[in-house]
């Protein structure tokens, strides 16, 4: 980032420089007005004027000369002092940019660091018996669960701010069902709202927008958490509507409302509101700040309504798709997806805590596993075992080898297009965006067990 006061030095140089040129300019006119006077004070025939012109010519043009060679002198310092400040600039930049790639980096290895232990301990909570609603067993359960959600949210958001600041955003425009994206987020975050006793309802919609469909999906995904948090009774609805060329879609709750003077504020980088309740998850107040940025990347406007006590409408809205598609699916009814009892699938993770747990999850389901560390023991697992696995669940960074080279290396081996997702916890350097732009299903650490299966349905029967 540019020091501002270096800044308006090198803008005063600047000016100081166009100052000087413009007086230079005005003293070489000045002195070729005086040699057109000499050349007619020669013509005449009077040898008395001529020596005294010449003499007071002579005179004039050499204290005009003297100025001149002053004046180009001091443009010379002037420009030399320019050169030396951009110089610095450039220094200061690069310095800059280094320590910024650097304070990623560490964030991102931090952050890989603590998702391993956060990912298996959510996998290990989801497997034990929840006990009876109100019993000892089942308010520590979901006590932990709040724990583990917070330290999630926060160690998402540092992340994904990280990111966001380390290098632009580029997005990936094409054109999709707004409808399909309302239907995928309300599977998941009806279970949410359900654990709090909150309805939450989908407005079904056959519109089509043209935008980056990931971004857009991680806009929402904040606008209905926030309105997951700040709700204690009520409920959520999302929808959208068309605006001229433009489609804004909405997520309102019934929630605590945020005052009039604070609509601004809470774009800011950590400017939180208050938790309307002990249970709401704790954040950094990044969120927000970080749909700024992704909304102007993308060009899309951001708008918010509310009222203190009775709830608030957060909106983007981005250009509408003239294409039509398969958008008309009720997006009040989730699809019911086919049990997994029976299907086969080999886990490969190097962090055994990540391996055991994604193991118990995937047996709870009634899956057969296969578990591995790297690509020498999962054919092992797979020539003992004598089976073809129906999924490859593949962490990203395995040791000295890629999760997507061990599942190449099998789908090569068994001559068929093995479904795969691949898991990574690296966000910060945008790996599951370039992983996706390759063909590849991927999942984020730390992992949420709904999610996980659901995906694993729709690869398995290929829904």
């Amino acid at each position: 980032m540019q020091d501002t006061g270096t800044g308006q030095d090198i803008s005063a140089l600047e000016a100081r420089i166009d100052a000087l040129s413009r007086e230079n300019e005005k003293l070489r006119r000045i002195r070729d007005s005086l040699m057109d006077r000499a050349e007619q004070r020669l013509s005449l025939d009077s040898q008395f004027s001529f020596l005294e012109a010449g003499v007071v010519l002579g005179d004039e043009i050499a204290q005009w000369t003297a100025d001149l060679n002053h004046l180009n002198t001091s443009l010379l310092q002037q420009v030399a002092q320019r050169e030396e400040a951009e110089a610095a600039l450039r220094v200061a930049k690069l310095a800059a940019e280094e320590a910024n790639l650097a304070k990623s980096r560490f964030v991102a290895a931090v952050g890989h660091d603590m998702l391993q232990p956060l990912t298996a301990a959510r996998l290990f909570l989801g497997t034990l018996p929840q006990g009876e609603t109100g019993s000892r067993e089942a308010r520590l359960i979901e006590r932990l669960a709040r724990c583990l959600q917070s330290a999630e949210a926060m160690l998402d958001s540092i992340q994904e701010y990280s990111r966001v600041e380390a290098k632009p955003i580029t997005p990936t425009i094409r054109n999709f069902s707004v409808g399909e994206l309302l239907l995928r987020l309300h599977g998941e975050y009806q279970m949410r709202c359900e654990d709090r006793g909150l309805e939450f309802r989908v407005v079904p919609s056959r519109l089509w927008v043209r935008t980056d469909a990931h971004i857009l999906e991680r806009i929402l995904r904040n606008f209905l958490s926030n309105a997951v948090r700040y709700t204690q009774r009520g409920g959520v609805v999302a929808g959208c509507r068309r605006s001229g060329d433009l489609v804004r879609i909405l997520v309102a709750d019934q929630g605590l409302g945020i005052p009039q003077n604070r609509l601004r504020d809470i774009f800011e980088e950590f400017v939180q509101l208050p938790a309307p309740h002990e249970t709401a998850e704790k954040g950094l107040g990044l969120g927000l700040a970080i749909v700024k940025r992704m909304a102007d990347a993308i060009g899309a406007e951001i708008a918010v309504r509310s009222v203190p006590g009775r709830g608030s409408v957060f909106s983007v809205a981005v250009p509408r798709s003239l294409l039509a598609g398969s958008a008309d699916r009720p997006a009040h009814k989730p699809l019911q997806q086919p049990s997994l009892q029976g299907k086969r699938i080999l886990i490969v993770d190097n962090d055994e805590a990540v391996l055991e747990a994604l193991a118990c999850t995937v047996e709870g389901w009634g899956c057969s596993t296969l578990i591995a560390v790297s690509h020498a023991t999962a054919l092992e697992a797979v020539e003992q075992g004598a089976i073809v696995p129906d999924l490859v669940i593949a962490d990203y960074h395995l040791e000295n080898d890629r999760g997507t080279a061990v599942v190449g290396r099998l789908r090569a081996l068994f001559d068929r297009p093995l479904p795969a997702i691949i898991v990574t916890a690296d966000r910060v350097a945008g790996v599951p965006e370039e992983l996706r732009r390759q063909g590849w299903t991927v999942q984020t650490k730390p992992l949420d067990a709904g999610r996980l299966r659901d995906v694993c349905q729709k690869l398995c029967f290929g829904s």
